[in-house]
């Protein structure tokens, strides 16, 4: 028996494919399973409170240095990341000042050496 993951991209990704049921590709189940570790904030998911990353609470408190907030991604990515032995993830996060009164972080993740994907976490409610 075959187990595989749903296609889950948003329309809107540049990269969605309405064609596409299942993930076929590991890399992508594993970028797949990372957004829905990344959207969950801890204490959402019945049963397993532990689950998922208030990143932008991380990210804009002032408690939390760039060392801490890649640590408790990292513990995310160990306890729930589920890939084969020839996939490794990486992740690298730096913070700025956009100019315009408001700061920034982005998150850069790298599967098997190569940057996967990306995510800008800003506060502008602009």
């Amino acid at each position: 028996m075959t187990i595989r993951e749903i296609y889950i991209r948003n329309e809107k990704d540049p990269y969605y494919d309405p064609t596409i049921i299942d993930y076929q590709n590991e890399v992508e189940s594993v970028i797949s399973q990372l957004r829905m570790i990344l959207g969950t904030k801890n204490g959402q998911v019945f049963g397993d409170y532990d689950f998922g990353i208030d990143l932008e609470y991380m990210v804009f408190n002032t408690k939390w240095a760039a060392n801490q907030v890649l640590e408790k991604l990292n513990e995310q990515i160990n306890l729930y990341l589920r890939h084969s032995d020839q996939i490794s993830v990486y992740c690298d996060i730096s913070f700025g000042d956009s100019g315009l009164g408001y700061d920034y972080a982005i998150l850069d993740i790298y599967i098997n050496g190569v940057k996967s994907i990306g995510f800008l976490i800003d506060k502008n409610d602009k």
